[in-house]
């Protein structure tokens, strides 16, 4: 009856509804999923509500992917292809409801 967050580095696949969006980066984001994201998948989906974090594409948004929530970070160091802000604070609810609490755009140089 819980959610089950899951924190991962490369992205289990685009949602078509952001993919559509990014046609012109379609070639990178294949190459930058997870060799075995269908594997994955199907178990993620046996679970009632999972929230998936990632990062790696350097695109932020949230979307569906077969009824797992993904949530998908910019880079505070690149920015955000399809946006100006580059940090968001999200917040999941108990059955993996996911909304944006806040974002805004913060600087990264070097020390």
């Amino acid at each position: 009856g819980k959610c089950a967050i899951v924190a991962v580095h490369h992205h289990l696949g685009c949602p078509p509804e952001v993919l559509s969006q990014m046609r012109a980066w379609n070639w990178d984001l294949k190459v930058l999923q997870l060799a075995d994201t269908a594997r994955l998948r199907r178990i993620l989906v046996r679970h009632a509500s999972v929230v998936v974090f990632h990062g790696h594409k350097h695109i932020g948004y949230w979307a569906d992917l077969d009824g797992i929530h993904v949530v998908s970070a910019p880079s505070v160091a690149y920015g955000n292809r399809v946006g100006t802000d580059n940090c968001y604070l999200y917040t999941v609810g108990p059955g993996g409801e996911v909304s944006l609490g806040a974002s805004t755009r913060i600087s990264a140089k070097p020390v």
